[in-house]
């Protein structure tokens, strides 16, 4: 096996003290590794992420292979000041570190062995000089992504939702034995200050390349621009509001960033069919109202046909799993009904739209036009791209459908 270290600090010496911290042995060997790179333009945003595998033996010569991945500050300079500024690497550290392994002991608790984990388990981290998190490979164990442009079928969305329910539901049980650990993530990039003006200044350029693709419709196109463009210009201050954890009938730690690329499934070999889920990339996690997670994944994720016909049945779905989780943790008494988590949901429809406008132009975006962040916060031109993005033929039916209806609600 060879070694491959497309980042020049990741060499085998750096690995094997690291694994002799996580293995307790002061005498552990690595005999080889492999680093590579992961993800193309398009797949990676706020991370660097690399795959690593490393054998080893240890001072009793057991030997081991173990498959990881690392996630690491991106190489842009702009980019690097405003991760190391945010909240980013801190908060999902903290929930692979202390919150994921709190919520398996709580459902081992009252079901040992029925559910599986909600994400590739937790294996080192530094947060101070060099931030960088290191977790287990979910390739190894046959887990691979969804195809981003095409969208969620069903069958995959229903088995999200599930995850998404119980998710949620073990988060009211970690607040009602430990509320501050949950209430402190109390921001993520849309609200802090330090990414104020990076997540302003993006979403009124990323809104105002699909108020120009808008203004050509014929009859309806002059009227939505005008009324687009005042949206682009307060668009911040809604994500902020709508976050706010003030007001909701339920809030719990939400992900906070579930579209696509976020998760990943597994399959049955012999029938294709897919039966598990797992969630990555927890940087913008915060405490907020449930329904914020639901109107990303809705908004972003499914195919539109799944997001026209069935949102109502895929509410159903995460709503039972809420309630029946939160029944089986003891908290039946934080739960609510069917009704109450629409009405919740719909308060939080203008995020939805709004993420709809800035995070489904970037999934559905051929590579060439994928998003380069450090480009525009260098200042250089990042408008064809998003021209190019707000153009996309899928997204473009999208919002034809959807523009008027919200238009009629009086979202913009």
């Amino acid at each position: 096996m060879g070694s491959s270290t497309p980042t020049p600090w990741m060499d085998r010496e750096w690995l094997q003290e690291i694994m002799r911290d996580v293995k307790s042995d002061g005498h552990l060997l690595v005999t080889e590794h492999c680093v590579t790179n992961m993800g193309g333009k398009g797949e990676n945003y706020l991370s660097e992420m690399q795959r690593i595998s490393v054998k080893t033996r240890q001072s009793d010569d057991t030997e081991g292979e173990i498959f990881m991945v690392i996630k690491n500050i991106p190489p842009g300079k702009e980019m690097q000041k405003i991760i190391m500024e945010s909240t980013a690497f801190p908060n999902e550290i903290k929930v692979f570190r202390t919150i994921l392994p709190k919520y398996q002991e709580i459902l081992d608790k009252v079901a040992p062995g029925k559910f599986p984990p909600f994400a590739a388990n937790y294996i080192f981290s530094e947060e101070k000089e060099t931030r960088f998190l290191i977790v287990g490979d979910l390739a190894a164990e046959r887990f691979r992504m969804a195809k981003r442009q095409e969208g969620l079928d069903l069958d995959h969305c229903k088995i999200l939702m599930k995850t998404l329910g119980r998710y949620h539901a073990t988060s009211v049980a970690l607040h009602d034995i430990n509320p501050s650990i949950v209430e402190s993530f109390k921001e993520n990039m849309f609200t802090e200050e330090s990414s104020k003006d990076f997540v302003s200044n993006f979403t009124k350029m990323a809104i105002d390349s699909v108020t120009d693709m808008v203004r050509s419709w014929p009859e309806c196109g002059v009227r939505m621009a005008g009324k687009l463009e005042t949206l682009s210009s307060i668009t911040h201050d809604i994500v902020k509001e709508q976050l706010r954890p003030d007001g909701n009938r339920l809030n719990v730690l939400i992900h906070g960033d579930l579209w696509v690329n976020n998760m990943l499934f597994k399959y049955d070999e012999e029938t294709g069919d897919v039966h598990e889920v797992r969630l990555v990339d927890f940087q913008m996690s915060c405490y907020a109202s449930f329904a914020m997670d639901l109107q990303y994944f809705i908004h972003t994720s499914p195919n539109d046909m799944v997001r026209a016909r069935h949102t109502e049945d895929l509410l159903k779905e995460y709503h039972t799993e809420l309630e029946n989780t939160l029944n089986l943790l003891g908290q039946g008494n934080k739960s609510i009904s069917f009704h109450e988590l629409v009405e919740e949901y719909e308060s939080k429809n203008l995020f939805g739209f709004i993420m709809s406008l800035l995070i489904l132009p970037i999934i559905q975006a051929d590579p060439e036009d994928a998003a380069d962040l450090e480009t525009f916060l260098s200042g250089g031109d990042e408008s064809s791209s998003m021209n190019s993005r707000a153009c996309n033929k899928e997204f473009v039916n999208v919002m034809k459908r959807l523009l008027p209806l919200y238009e009629k609600k009086g979202y913009f």
